[in-house]
């Protein structure tokens, strides 16, 4: 058996070193992932992976939204999120 030293990696890659899509790039970029962002579309992660990856295309309602991500603060992603899942739980009671 060989032991090979390794460096300790940081935790998180700066976003160009990141592979992937224009619209992956910009989303690691805001600090979320793939499948918290579906969360908030509402969307399944497969969808919204494929989406970002361009393979159906950008549609407008992720762009709207992905550019909204990067116009907040992490604490007003957190807000907009937690009243996403509000009023998704009002709609199911109603």
């Amino acid at each position: 058996m060989t032991l090979i030293a390794c460096e300790t990696r940081p935790e998180a890659l700066p976003a160009d070193a990141v592979k992937g899509t224009e619209w992956q790039v910009r989303l690691k970029e805001t600090g979320w992932t793939q499948k918290r962002f579906a969360d908030l579309l509402g969307s399944p992660e497969n969808t919204v992976s494929r989406q970002l990856r361009g393979d159906w295309g950008m549609p407008g309602y992720l762009l709207a939204a992905l550019v909204a991500l990067e116009g907040m603060s992490d604490a007003q992603r957190e807000d907009w999120l937690a009243r996403v899942r509000r009023e998704r739980e009002t709609k199911r009671k109603g």
